[in-house]
Parts: structure tokens; sequence; C-alpha cells
């Protein structure tokens, strides 16, 4: 049975340990700590932030909308129920402040925050184990009033749980009878949290292992058993359902427990802990996705002597980790770092600036050039259309084209194969349903041509094309309501086809941004119903046949409309925008974008003004964002910034020029500081050569050659020393020679792989006379080579096949730049099944592999398929859920058959019956099957007219926009 560690014979104040720690820190500050690696997804160097108000550790710390919130633990002297919170940034974590106290004494507590609420769940106190669950607001202002809510189904501590999409999972723990390999999800509201549910048990009972969400899977690395710690890491699916099958995937680096884990941006990172040899100050990352965790990369360690039991959590590209135990005792200290991610920006840049100040501009870009119509002015509507070319060295002069037919503000405009294509909008008369449409070139904007007419006055709507279809979604009526309706035509050189009604969206919206990527549709923020801003997501797979079911995934940072988003190479970036404090922001958010939804959303560099209603587009890797509304008014200031690729540096040149004037016997120091970031190997080889004069010359010549591998880290500094004894005149030439290679690998959809090499030469020529003069010059040069970023996209057909059944799979390579992908994508799979040959040819957009895949195991399946990449292109990867059945799906089982009879409602409520009577549904359904032949003709009729009354009277509304 698992014992907690007895620190009474620590002595905290010691004047011993005191001066072994300061000696030991002071000898830590001149290695490294941990292997430190330049991928643009690990963790930087460590930061020390405000301190925690005690030494405290296992207790719970969880982050929400720029604070960080802190539940009990352990303080030395017992446990504790103090709670605590402080602001976090950048700069790291501000003030902490008391805020209201947990109603019990607790540590090995496990809390999660959710849509403005935090939640605790179990916990070990003075006198056993919790089953209890409390909840509370938070905000700015603190947390407020502790509520009772739905207990735990056992007494626990030590259990790791999270939180995603409204549900709380919770997994293993130590209960009275041991450790546990129990897994219990339930509901969290503002209501509390709901009734939990048994699911999938973990394959192993573990205590203070630690599981995070991302994406629709939960992760969960190492923990500690009966036999001791574990390196296993297990992940699965979660949804209203549960937690879906455990599976295995990479192993720690290490057997561990006690270390906190967080997922961000596609990657995993944990930190710490207590392993076989004692604490480590060790911090691994690994990517994640549907197919597990992947490699395991060493980054920054952690900078203390071995921690245990701290807490941490990643927030907007930064991790904060607060106390511990460490191996001489508590700590209060708090430490953070920021995550180094792909897809951020580069410092933004002015450029050229648009013919006039204007509010709410539609733009789009097309074969390098970016077209903007209408907008309001400050002396009205404008009907002004104006382009440019637009380049990495920002948008070039701006050109008046063919005005569009009428004054226009708020109407969404999207190009698509040569063609710009504008809907409805406001005229500053009247709220218009009017569709145009004009060609596009580097000459222009041809004639605009009235085409089909959207199906609803409105504006404030978004819109974007992708594969030959325009979407368009919300919008607000003349009488100020808004709607939740999705429409969508075809789009071509004759212009719109026939407007269609989809599947209408989630809630009421207007002014919200969507964009397309990939065979799905995503929207972010915006305004809903009584004009309340919401920072809900939705997103939804688009095809020939419409918007499919929309689904709600991670939210924006905060409720915002007005905001312009825009997608590149697999990510969303989001600019500025009109926030519930009432005011404009220039904050800047990006996350990646898939199959699943978006990831988290993380923040980079910030606008140059604070914005709104501005028109953001990307194009070949830059992001350009024109006019607006600014807290000045409305403004022409354009802006541009580049897309970091994976570890892409720019090119630099920098000289430093040191001149010191002495006399005597003096030691010359001149220190020279450049900004240099690399892990580099250097050789060198140094001459020197002294003429003595006065009584005797004397020539010596020296060769050394050092050889050494060492890790630089911004900033670098170099010191030069030179001793000259009067009246001696010494001549010293110094010359070294460097060649530092580093090559990042990033293997994700975006961004890119890329390789730096950087050749510094520095040249030092000391001539002393007395009085001396030393000039010393270096010279700097950093070249870089960025890969074209590509996207690969899997699909098998059909979906669901019988096991044995062989289904055929192909994936689509494509590069953003639209140049061909010599070479193969190579497929793999997540269960068991064969592969035929894998065979290629080039298209004029991609490299297309087709292969035929038979699986022989029931279930899920995903089936993955990467492309390598090659000296010009980055890798990328893509993957598709296969079903894999024992029957034969062409035919459909009993339950099939029957439950195709019935409409979703009363297959339901049937359902509903059968779990309060006890009888699985599929008896009830294969009973309705067996019943079909008795029923006869007339039965089957009956059933299909009361399967059709029943739809009717559960959607009596027609798709349509009006109220």
């Amino acid at each position: 049975m698992w014992k907690k560690r007895s620190r009474s014979a620590v002595v905290r104040n010691s004047g011993i340990i005191i001066i072994s720690l300061v000696i030991a820190i002071s000898f830590l500050a001149l290695i490294p700590l941990g292997h430190r690696t330049s991928s643009a997804e690990s963790i930087a160097g460590w930061s020390e932030g405000t301190s925690y108000p005690s030494d405290t550790d296992v207790q719970s710390c969880a982050a929400y909308s720029g604070y960080v919130y802190c539940v009990g633990g352990d303080t030395g002297s017992g446990y504790t129920n103090a709670v605590y919170y402080a602001p976090i940034s950048s700069s790291g974590v501000g003030t902490w402040s008391s805020t209201t106290s947990f109603p019990v004494n607790l540590g090995y507590i496990s809390c999660v925050t959710n849509s403005g609420y935090i939640y605790c769940v179990g916990g070990l106190n003075g006198s056993g184990y919790s089953s209890a669950v409390y909840y509370a607001t938070i905000s700015s202002s603190g947390v407020g009033t502790w509520s009772s809510t739905t207990s735990y189904p056992s007494e626990i501590g030590g259990q790791s749980c999270a939180a995603y999409s409204d549900y709380i999972y919770c997994v293993g723990g130590l209960n009275g009878s041991g450790y546990s390999s129990a897994v219990y999800y339930a509901t969290i509201s503002s209501s509390g949290v709901g009734t939990w549910s048994s699911t999938a048990s973990y394959p192993n009972s573990e205590f203070t292992l630690s599981c995070t969400t991302y994406s629709g899977y939960i992760y969960c690395v190492g923990g500690e058993n009966a036999y001791g710690y574990s390196s296993a890491v297990y992940y699965a699916t979660i949804s209203s359902s549960g937690v879906g099958t455990w599976s295995s995937t990479t192993s720690y680096p290490s057997e561990i427990a006690d270390q906190p884990c967080a997922a961000y941006f596609g990657y995993i990172y944990c930190v710490g802990g207590e392993t076989n040899d004692g604490l480590t100050v060790g911090v691994y990352y690994a990517p994640i996705s549907p197919s597990g965790v992947g490699t395991w990369t060493t980054t920054a360690g952690y900078p203390t002597f071995g921690i245990e039991e701290e807490s941490c959590a990643i927030s907007a590209g930064y991790i904060y980790c607060i106390g511990g135990n460490t191996d001489y005792g508590l700590i209060d200290y708090v430490y953070y770092a920021e995550v180094n991610l792909a897809g951020s920006l580069s410092p933004w840049g002015a450029t050229t600036s648009y013919p006039t100040n204007v509010f709410g501009p539609s733009c789009a870009v097309y074969s390098g050039y970016i077209y903007c119509v209408g907008g309001l002015t400050g002396s009205g509507y404008s009907s002004a259309v104006y382009y440019a070319p637009i380049s990495s060295s920002g948008v070039g002069a701006w050109s008046s084209t063919t005005s569009y037919p009428t004054d226009i503000e708020a109407q969404s405009c999207a190009a698509y194969s040569g063609y710009i294509y504008c809907v409805a909008g406001y005229t500053g008369s009247a709220v218009t349903d009017t569709v145009y449409y004009a060609t596009i070139s580097s000459s222009g904007v041809g004639s605009w041509t009235s085409t089909a007419s959207y199906p609803a006055d409105v504006f404030g709507q978004s819109c974007a094309t992708y594969s030959g279809y325009i979407y368009c979604v919300g919008g607000e009526f003349s009488n100020g309501d808004v709607t939740y309706g999705v429409a969508y035509a075809s789009v071509s050189s004759s212009g719109v086809g026939t407007w269609s009604y989809s599947s209408n969206y989630p809630k009421d919206i207007a002014y919200e941004s969507c964009v397309t990527g990939s065979g799905y549709i995503y929207c972010i923020a915006g305004e809903g119903d009584s004009h309340v801003l919401i920072d809900n997501v939705y997103y939804a797979a688009i095809s020939s046949s419409g918007v499919g079911a929309w689904s709600s995934t991670t939210s924006y940072p905060t409720d915002i409309y007005d905001q312009s988003c825009t997608a590149y190479a697999g990510y969303i970036y989001c600019v500025g925008g009109y926030n519930t404090s009432s005011s404009f922001t220039n904050a800047v958010y990006y996350t990646p974008i898939s199959s699943s939804g978006v990831g988290n959303w993380g923040s980079t560099t910030s606008y140059p003004i604070d914005i709104e209603v501005q028109s953001c587009a990307t194009y070949s890797g830059y992001i350009y964002c024109v006019a607006g509304d600014s807290t000045s008014g409305y403004t022409n200031a354009v802006y541009y910034a580049a897309i970091s690729s994976s570890g892409t540096t720019t090119t630099s040149s920098t000289t430093l020029t040191s001149t010191v004037t002495t006399t005597s016997s003096t030691t010359i120091t001149s220190t020279l500081t450049s900004t240099v970031t690399s892990t580099s190997t250097l050789t060198s080889t140094t001459t020197s050569t002294v003429t003595t004069t006065s009584p005797t010359t004397t020539t010596q010549t020296q060769t050394t050659t050092v050889t050494s591998t060492s890790t630089t880290t911004s900033p670098t500094t170099t010191t030069v020393t030179t001793t000259q004894t009067s009246p001696t005149t010494t001549t010293v030439t110094t010359t070294v020679t460097s060649i530092s290679t580093t090559t990042l690998t990033s293997t994700t959809t975006s961004p890119t792989t890329t390789t730096v090499t950087s050749t510094t030469t520095s040249v030092s020529t000391t001539t002393t006379t007395s009085p001396t003069t030393t000039t010393i010059t270096s010279t700097t040069t950093t070249t870089s080579t960025q890969l074209v970023p590509t996207s690969t996209k899997v699909t098998c057909k059909p979906s669901t096949v019988k096991e044995g059944s062989p289904t055929t799979c192909t994936a689509i390579a494509k590069s953003a730049d639209g140049s061909k992908l010599p070479g193969k994508v190579e497929f793999s799979s997540s269960g068991e099944g064969t592969f035929s040959a894998v065979t290629c040819k080039e298209d004029s957009t991609g490299t297309k592999c087709t292969v035929t895949y038979t699986p022989s195991q029931v279930g899920k399946q995903i089936i993955n398929g990467t492309y390598p990449g090659d000296q010009y292109h980055a890798p990328s990867s893509g993957f598709f859920t296969l079903t894999v059945t024992g029957d034969d799906p062409a035919k459909g089982s009993p339950s099939m058959v029957a439950a195709g009879m019935l409409n979703p409602t009363v297959g339901g409520a049937l359902s509903s019956i059968a779990s309060k009577l006890a009888i699985a549904p599929e008896a009830v359904n294969i009973a309705l099957f067996l019943a079909l032949p008795a029923l006869g003709t007339a039965g089957a009729v009956v059933l299909m007219i009361r399967r059709k009354r029943t739809l009717q009277s559960i959607c009596p509304k027609t798709n349509s926009f009006t109220e």
C-alpha cells in the first residue's frame, strides 16, 4: 500500500542546506539543465515567477482565461484548504491573492476548469480519502462560493481528472481498498457535476498518473502501482458516451509517477516526477494524434534538484509550474517557460497603406494579389474596389479597379479559380440579397455581373469557398434579429448556382468568422441572440451535398465578434475584434485544424494597433490585414507578418565594433554580445604570432585546434582579453572560422521542416603601442532555407467494411504553392490488416497514391498516409477512420434493419425503455425485426406513415432564414 513520504526529518532552515543549495545552484548555472533542443515545439528556458504564498505540494492548479487557480495541498505541517489565484501572461505569474477557501483541508485532489467554473474531485485529508465533489465560479476576482455537487462513486485520491467539451473524465487513483483502474465521467455545467457513469476501465490500476485531453482523445502517462512506477502510456477516444477502448502507445522514457502532464497545440508536455532513480528535472514532450503518442523528446530541464508533485498548467503558449517537493523538501518556487510553437507569426511590419480610411471592407487573395471591396468611410458607404500585389516584401502599390455595382458594407467576398464572389450586405439604405461576381487577375477586377440572389436579405454573414462551392453562415436581418441559417451553392465562370439550405448553425449568429480547409468549415465566435458575444467554435464537413452536422470544438479564448480569421497550411489565425469589455483588441490567436475540430488556441505576435472589422487574408506563408476600425477611428493602415515554419530563422548580418584605448601595462577586455540561438559543434584553429623587440627578437608560432559541442542560447557573449606590458609592441592576429549546422525536424501537416546552416567568421586584430588602440570587428551572417508547406488528405471507400473485405484508400498530397510533389505516400494502420503495393503518380496539383487495404481486425482503425517530403517540400500526414465490422455491411444486421425502420426519436425512446427494464436495446431491435413479417405489407405501410408523422411533429420548422 502506498504511504505518503515523511518529511519530518527535513531541517527546512538549516544553514548547511542553504549553503549547499547556493553552491549547487551556482554550479548548475554554468551548465545546461537537460538537453536543449531547437525544435519548434520545445520548451524555452525556464524563468522564475512570483513565489507561491507557502511551500506546498500535491495541490491542484488549473488555468482559465488568463488566471491560474490553486486549491489545497500539503504545506509540510498538514493539508490545507487555502485557495490562491494569480494572473498569468508572457511576463510570468503575477501577484498571488487569497480567495474563497475550499470547504475541507485536502491534498491529492484533482481540479479542472470549464466555461467559467472550477470543479474539484475527491482527495486525501487527515482522516482518509474523500468522495466529495465541489465547484465554484472563477473570474478575475477569484473563486466564488463553493457548492457541493454529485459525489464521486468512491472515496478517492491521487486520481487524474481532465475536462473536455462540457464533460469531466477521472482515471485511476487510490482508495481504501488499494490502487484503482476505475474510470468515471459526468457532465459539468453551471449547475455542477451530473451523474457519474462508469466507462472503460484503465488497463492498469494506477495512482498519481497524469491524464490530459486533446481534440477528442484522453492521454494518460505513467503512475504508481502495486509493483512500482510505470512508463506505460495509454490513450482513448472520449465523447458523451464515455471513454472508448484504451490503446497502448509510445512509452515514457522512464518509469515515472507524480509528474504533471498537459496537452497543447498537438503536443503533450510532462515535467519532473519521481523515477526508480529518484526525483528528476527531466522535461519531455511528444506529438499526439488519433494514432497515439509519438516519439518523446527531451527539452529544457526544470531548474531544481529534482521535482515531483508540483502542479503545472499551460495557457496561451506558456507553461506554469507551482510549488512541489524536491530532494530538499517542499518549495514555494514558481517557474514558467514559453512553449516554442510552429505556426506562430513573426513581428508585424507596416506596408503600403490603403487608399482611404475604411471600416469593414471585404478582401480576398488570389494568385499573388489582394482585392478589397467596399466598406464604410468617413464620408459614407463606398463602392470602391482596389487591388495590389502581395509578396514577402508586403503589399505593393494599390490600384483602383472596376467599382462594385452599389455602395456596400458587411458583405462577404471570397475568391475561387480566377473569380471573386460577393454576397448580400448593407448598401447604406437597405439590406440586400444581391450577389455579384467578376474575374480577377493581375490587371484588376473585370465587369461585375449579377448572379443567383442569396435566399435572404442579410448582412454580417460569413462566406467561404471550397472545391467549387461557396458556403455562407448566419447574418443579421434589417430588424436586428440574427439567424442560424446556412446556405450553399456551386461557383463557376457562369456565376453562382442555385442556393440550397443546409444544416442549421447551432446558434443564431452574425459577425462570426468562417474559414474552410481539408473538407471542413470552421466558424469562430461572433454575436448571438440579443447581441450577446460568444466564444463558441463549431465545425462541420462540407461537400457538394452541403454542410454536415455541426460539432462543438475548442472555444475561442474570449467572447468576441468582428475579428478577422483566415486559414493557412493547417492553422487558423484570428486578428483583433471587439470583446465583452467593450473595447478593441490587438490580440492574435491561432490553432491547428483537423477533422476532429480545432486544437487549443495559442497567442502569437500582437497586431500593432487595437482593431476590428479589418479584413485579413493569407498567401504563400504570409498574412495581410487591411484597414478597419481602431481606437482612433477608421484607419487605412495595412500590416503583414510571416507565418513561422518549424525552426525557420530570418537572414541577418550583424557587425559589432569595439574600440578601447589604454596605456602602460594593462589587461584589455572587450565584450561583444550578439543574438544567436543554436546547438552547434565548433571546430576552431587559432594561430598566434608574437614578435618582441628589446633587447631580443623572438618569433613564436603556436597552433591550437579545439573541438567542442555546446548549446548557445541568446544572448551570446564573446570576450577577448589582451595583456600588454610597456614598452614592447605586440601584434596578435587571430582568425576563427566556425561552421555550425542545426537540423530541426517536425513531422506534422504543417508547419515545415527547415535546415539552417550558419557560418560565423570572427577576425580579431590587436595592435598595442602604449597607449594602445584595440579594434575588434565581428561579423555574423545567418542564412535560412524554408521548405514549402504540404498537406496530405486520406480517404477510404467504402468507409465501413467487413473484416477480411478490401477497401480502397487514397492519399492526396498537395503543396501550398501548387508545385508538383514527386515521391510516394507511405501508408500504415493502427489495427491489423494488409496493404497492397503503394502506387503513385503525379498530376498537376500533387502526388496521388491509391492502395487496397484488407483489415483483419474488427473495430475502428486509423489509416495513416504520410508524405515524407524532399529537399524542397516539407513532410505532412493525414488520417482516415475506417470502421471494420463482423457483419456484412451491404446486407445489414437485424438490429440495423430494425433501426432503419424507426426514426431516431422513437429508437431513442425504445432504448430508454429498454434501459429502465434492464433489456438490451439490441434485443428490442431484434424483436421488432422478427415481428416485421407478421405485420405484412399493411403493417409496413403503417410503420412508414407513423415514421413520417413523427418526423413532421418533431421537425415542424423548415430550414429557412425566417423566424
